[in-house]
């Protein structure tokens, strides 16, 4: 199908620049409201050579704007191809259609067009089709292709109701390759026509009309409600997209506005809308965005691309994103314009410096697609808000990499994932918090704000220790007697937590020294600088600090600890996946690294991705009848997803199950454990792990008591710059109660509330939709909290009053009022109008 030489000769020298286009269309042209346009064949180019020779100043006929196109012409065929000219990576064809000499205007548009994409090999390309209504806003992203394989999905029809009669329509197709096209004869192709088949014309636009003025009448538009305050504080994230929740959509907004919360944070991925035929698919996006607008709530979109999720769809050419810039642009494009009337905030991915960046998190692969979205999103949307995808419980080194790799002036807002007590009741969350905002200063960035895009906790609860609360203490006493260490019968268990250096010894009352799964036993803290001289006679049982992650330089000497004779307790979900370490500027950085911290002590990690015969979870365990001979307790029904296998030790070593699993045949698994011991040949200590989810999370009342303490808190605080937080999440996921992920929801499985779901409406509804911070009452006593804020709606003055002590208790009297406060439980009063707050005092 190559174009004739003469044709490609002639070709060269036409200058693909704006043209005449089409003739405004004129008062007789229009018939019973409607009017409509086709590009085919002939709309294209002339079918003889003499005809193409003289028609060379009008190529594309009625075009207003070509640029990068050529037409290949196979008459022996019958088919003609439109194709990208070598060396170009974008290419753009315009029609304007102009109804402005008539007295009618454009109330729909029918757009019924066929694409085909035909790239080079290995070079991704996308063809989009736009549309934009008198010369205004953004263009419409209609339709679109992208793929480095040919694709060649059927011919659709798209509906199109303009928000406002238009007297001018610009339809727009452009083509975008990553690499400029090199084949002489232009191989990456858009579409190509069929001589003698009417119904692959390349478009075809039936415009509806109405008469000037009458266009209400015509077509009724949908009542919105007012959308929410900018200054709105009340932010959930949930996932309205997925199918558990999709089929309950009307149910989830219903919810959402009971609750009075008024943004709702949701994944806008690139792979949600790629379909494996290299098609886009908006539907699900349409209607949510309508939904919600139509109920007054705010959508805050997430762009994002994530590795795993585009290998689903069939798109794994374009992996890693970042190494596809290109790519990336286009969705941003096509997102951003697609709702930029609707949706004005944009959050650029999801936990970055987390598991959500392949393989590791990386600042400047990062801050290269922060940049592209940015100057997307600016060109489309000046005034839309651009936050940083949300950084891990105030994470200051990621975010010195990202202004070290030029991130600043790439956002409007900084995005954090912080979960648990706001900074009431956490030392540890004041510091890292006072820690984060000092680097912004550092970067001139003391005016820009930070969302809490995720914030709440888990209802989630350990059936291990609802069973057995006693079940590892007495695993610990079987371990140290298999290793010359048994204590004497009820004498208490001595265990340390091992620290890692970079906790300074005035961080030491930020730790936590107490565990659910170690009841009545309180740890011992153990700085770095004693785990090399730390006695097994002194200290015989270590336990890390944060289970899931490790910090590097613990390793050697938590090995040196187990070599000398110690029991190493390793509690995880696994234990030491993630692994921390420290680079050339001393920035602690983070990455998944089970194959590195295992080894180290002849552990192996399996799941059923890693290991063949494994569930992906299961609840069908036990507890192995030599562990019960030893006195570790029977449990059952025990949900389990992670697991620890022999497959790493030495001749001599032991690996004893401790907490089983069987298959579907409730066979036993051999050789894999959900809990398990470690003993070794040649070492005098042992390892014992457990992968079960053993803490528990919050309790549904705890939660309760979490949810609008941490929200006020943070609100309190005005130097923490925090503007608006998410809770995550809304729905809970699942239905596992020993499932961590299955229970972040202000509403159950089934939709009914929990008590945070009141405890977050009650919020609201004292507060108002958008309430300003007056001031904090000021008190001898950091664990009481009195806060002043004024409800927008009245401008009336309301009290939020706790203590951070269960126990604790305090009296607010002035302005005419005297309020009882006692326990953790946030309190509420109106304030009478004439209220001043200067009057209000505290007393004991």
């Amino acid at each position: 199908m190559k174009p004739h030489t003469l044709l490609f000769f002639l070709l060269a020298f036409v200058p693909l620049t704006t043209r005449a286009g089409l003739p405004p269309v004129e008062e007789q042209d229009i018939n019973a409201g409607r009017h409509t346009y086709t590009a085919g064949w002939d709309s294209l180019i002339p079918e003889s050579a003499g005809e193409r020779a003289r028609a060379a100043g009008t190529f594309f006929g009625d075009a207003e704007h070509v640029s990068g196109f050529s037409v290949g012409n196979d008459t022996a065929n019958g088919i003609r191809t439109v194709n990208v000219r070598p060396g170009v990576k974008t290419a753009v064809l315009e029609y304007k259609f102009d109804f402005g000499r008539t007295s009618s205007r454009v109330m729909r548009m029918s757009v019924r067009d066929i694409l085909r994409l035909e790239p080079e090999p290995g070079n991704w390309a996308a063809i989009t089709v736009y549309w934009q209504a008198d010369d205004k806003g953004s263009w419409t992203a209609l339709r679109s292709l992208n793929s480095t394989r040919f694709v060649a999905p059927p011919a659709r029809t798209s509906e199109v109701i303009l928000p406002a009669p238009a007297a001018v329509i610009r339809y727009r197709v452009e083509f975008a390759s990553e690499k400029p096209v090199t084949h002489k004869w232009g191989r990456a192709r858009w579409n190509y026509l069929k001589k003698d088949a009417a119904a692959d014309s390349a478009f075809r636009i039936d415009f509806t009309l109405a008469k000037a003025g009458t266009g209400a009448a015509n077509t009724p538009a949908e009542v919105q409600t007012a959308p929410p305050d900018g200054e709105s504080p009340w932010g959930i994230s949930s996932h309205p997209l997925r199918n558990t929740e999709w089929d309950h959509l009307d149910t989830l907004v219903e919810r959402v506005g009971e609750a009075g919360m008024t943004w709702l944070r949701e994944d806008f991925s690139f792979p949600r809308i790629l379909t494996r035929g290299g098609e886009r698919d908006f539907s699900r996006f349409d209607v949510l965005v309508d939904r919600l607008g139509r109920a007054g709530v705010g959508t805050v979109g997430i762009l994002s691309a994530y590795d795993s999720d585009l290998r689903k769809k069939g798109h794994g050419d374009i992996v890693p994103i970042h190494e596809h810039p290109e790519a990336w642009r286009i969705y941003v494009r096509a997102m951003v314009g697609r709702y930029h009337d609707r949706v004005r905030h944009w959050v650029i991915w999801n936990e970055q410096d987390g598991g959500f960046w392949f393989p590791k998190p990386d600042a400047a692969q990062y801050t290269k697609i922060l940049k592209i979205a940015h100057d997307e999103i600016r060109r489309i949307d000046p005034d839309a808000k651009i936050i940083t995808g949300g950084l891990e419980y105030w994470n200051t080194g990621y975010l010195r990499d990202m202004y070290l790799a030029g991130a600043a002036g790439n956002y409007d807002v900084i995005g954090v994932h912080r979960y648990g007590p706001g900074p009431d009741a956490s030392p540890l969350v004041r510091r890292t918090l006072r820690e984060f905002r000092a680097l912004m200063a550092e970067h001139n960035e003391s005016h820009i704000p930070v969302w809490l895009l995720e914030s709440g906790g888990s209802t989630f609860q350990s059936p291990l220790l609802a069973q057995q609360p006693r079940f590892l203490e007495k695993s610990i006493r079987d371990a140290l007697a298999r290793i010359g260490r048994a204590p004497a019968p009820g004498a208490p268990l001595t265990a340390g937590l091992a620290l890692s250096p970079r906790i300074t010894p005035a961080q030491h009352d930020e730790i936590d020294t107490t565990r659910r799964w170690l009841p009545g036993v309180t740890l011992r803290l153990v700085p770095f600088g004693q785990l090399s001289t730390l006695s097994a006679d002194d200290c015989p049982v270590l336990v890390i600090e944060n289970g899931l992650h490790i910090d590097a330089p613990l390793l050697p000497r938590l090995q040196d600890w187990v070599k000398r004779g110690g029991l190493l307790v390793l509690i995880g979900h696994p234990p030491m996946y993630v692994l921390h370490t420290q680079d050339a500027n001393g920035i602690w950085k983070r990455r998944d690294a089970v194959g590195e911290t295992y080894p180290l002590f002849r552990m192996a990690f399996a799941a059923h991705w890693n290991r063949k015969g494994i569930p992906a979870q299961t609840e069908n365990v036990y507890v192995p009848d030599a562990a019960l001979a030893a006195g570790v307790p029977p449990v059952s029904g025990i949900y389990v997803n992670r697991f620890f296998s022999a497959d790493r030790l030495q001749p001599g070593d032991t690996f004893i199950p401790l907490l089983g699993i069987r298959n579907s045949r409730g066979e036993p698994v051999p050789d894999v454990a959900a809990i398990a011991l470690h003993t070794y040949h040649d070492w005098k200590g042992a390892v014992l792990a457990s992968a079960v989810s053993l803490g528990g999370g919050l309790t549904e009342e705890e939660q309760a008591t979490l949810i609008p303490r941490m929200y006020l808190s943070y609100l309190g605080t005005p130097e923490s710059g925090v503007e608006r937080i998410f809770t995550y999440d809304l729905h809970d996921d699942g239905q596992k109660r020993g499932e961590r992920e299955h229970n972040f929801g202000l509403v159950r499985w089934d939709w009914s509330p929990k008590p945070a779901f009141h405890a977050y409406a009650e919020m609201t509804k004292e507060l108002g939709a958008a309430p300003k911070f007056v001031k904090r009452l000021s008190s001898p006593d950091t664990s009481v909290w009195a806060l002043v804020f004024r409800r927008a709606g009245d401008n009336r003055l309301v009290l939020a009053a706790w203590t951070t002590e269960a126990d604790g208790r305090f009296e607010v009297t002035g302005a005419g009022i005297t309020v009882t406060v006692s326990g953790d439980v946030v309190r509420y009063r109106e304030l009478p109008e004439d209220a001043d707050p200067a009057a209000l005092q505290i007393r004991f």
